[in-house]
């Protein structure tokens, strides 16, 4: 999917680079004055630049789900081992377990939460 994306956005960087040099000559050729080609041109332009910036984000989106499909799979593993009675102690805290993982996509990092183990177990 990564590749697919850098391919399309390498692809459209391109006709972009082209469609600028064609409206460079276009306004060479007319002596800088405006006219449907070097309209039709910026026209160009404008949607090439917004297709590069939707890529790009959806390039930008793909990190974001990827750990959160992994974080989703790991509470899912947890889950199951906490139902049989097999606990994660946070190592510092004995009396914590680790209660789920998370991604902060303000930072970037995966994160786990903690909750204090029932004694009367």
């Amino acid at each position: 999917m990564m590749s697919v994306l850098k391919d399309e956005i390498y692809y459209f960087k391109e006709l972009l680079k082209k469609q600028k040099l064609r409206l460079k000559e276009l306004y060479k050729v007319s002596n800088g004055v405006e006219h449907s080609g070097t309209m039709d041109c910026k026209r160009q332009i404008e949607r090439y630049e917004s297709k590069i910036k939707d890529l790009e984000q959806e390039m930008d989106q793909i990190p974001s789900k990827v750990f959160e499909t992994i974080t989703e799979l790991i509470n899912s593993q947890m889950r199951i081992l906490n139902e049989n009675g097999y606990l994660i102690h946070d190592a510092e805290n004995l009396e914590f377990v680790i209660s789920q993982i998370r991604y902060d996509k303000g930072d970037g990092l995966i994160k786990f939460d903690t909750t204090k183990e029932n004694s009367d177990d």
